[in-house]
């Protein structure tokens, strides 16, 4: 019953993502869209699709130095494979690349799935503060597109459900009751001790900062990966010539608009990428079907790009022999 949930769950938010990118693309007249397709220069998409690749292998280097102070120093090869998997695993499951990269990492260097995941929930933690941080400054340097856009996009559609929020806070209280009964009824259940284990040690990924010997590195590579990101996305915007206006300040909140896109609960933010980037541009005027054109080639590149690196990643992995690189 449990497998079949989870595949409902899949089917429905690929479903789902696939409803919003009609919806997007329903009134676009499909001959402009197929014109606009044959002017893009798709030199600047090579060159996007570059830097994301460059990107994805400073992330693997990022995820290794969070793993050495478990006592693992994987290939920089592998953690570039399981990099690349996660990605396309992403675009199959919902939410599973973390998962598999972890499995790709126990394949080829031994690391325990446990360990490995917590350094994954670490990365993570430092990947949302510097989202958080680009939403900060397109805020800043666009505050009144930006309270514009989050009344009209947002605002608007949760107040019609703030009826809600006294029904959440019981549930959040009942919530908050039931952890410690629940953790006193089980804690001698063998699954559970399993449960608790693993969870111990995903735990100890995260502490695993403080041992960390190459902290400067560590922000350094985080900075990298994040300015790679917008880099490659804004140099898509030369694709198409009637984007190249999109200066760089209007970039970071496109940038970030695109960010909260791919956090929605659809593989790939399929129909909710398009949707996102699409509605920003238009805000700095650019017509709502070249604002579309350009949303397609960058989430397209991004698509054809995993799905290439991460198949010919998952079949080398796949051929690979298990070694274990421990430090001693």
């Amino acid at each position: 019953m449990s497998k079949l949930l989870f595949l409902l769950k899949n089917i429905f938010f690929l479903i789902l993502g696939l409803v919003i990118l009609f919806f997007v693309f329903k009134d676009k007249d499909f001959t402009v869209v197929r014109q606009k397709l044959s002017d893009i220069n798709y030199i600047w998409v090579f060159i996007g699709m570059f830097i994301s690749t460059l990107s994805n292998y400073v992330r693997a280097i990022r995820w290794g130095i969070l793993i050495e102070p478990l006592g693992f120093r994987p290939k920089k090869a592998n953690l570039f494979y399981a990099i690349m998997i996660m990605n396309l695993s992403n675009l199959v499951v919902l939410r599973s690349g973390e998962f598999m990269r972890c499995w790709v990492l126990k394949k080829t260097d031994s690391i325990p799935i446990s360990f490995s995941l917590g350094a994954v929930v670490l990365g993570r933690v430092f990947d949302f503060v510097m989202l958080f941080s680009i939403i900060l400054l397109a805020y800043i340097f666009n505050y009144q597109l930006v309270s514009d856009f989050l009344y009209e996009n947002i605002f608007l559609f949760l107040s019609s459900k703030l009826q809600t929020i006294s029904l959440l806070n019981i549930f959040g209280i009942l919530f908050i009751i039931a952890v410690p009964i629940i953790f006193i009824i089980f804690k001698k259940n063998i699954q559970f001790k399993k449960t608790f284990d693993f969870i111990k040690r995903m735990w100890e990924g995260v502490v695993s900062i403080k041992l960390l010997k190459k902290k400067k590195q560590f922000i350094a590579y985080t900075l990298a990966i994040w300015g790679l990101y917008f880099i490659g996305f804004y140099v898509y915007l030369f694709a198409l010539n009637n984007s190249t206006h999109i200066t760089l300040v209007q970039g970071i909140f496109v940038f970030a608009a695109s960010g909260l896109a791919m956090i929605a609960p659809v593989q790939g933010g399929i129909g909710a990428y398009h949707w996102m980037v699409t509605e920003t541009l238009m805000l700095f005027g650019m017509p709502s079907i070249e604002g579309f054109v350009v949303a397609t080639i960058i989430h397209t590149s991004s698509m054809v790009l995993f799905i290439m690196v991460g198949g010919l990643s998952l079949i080398k992995v796949l051929m690979l022999r298990q070694n274990t690189h421990i430090i001693t």
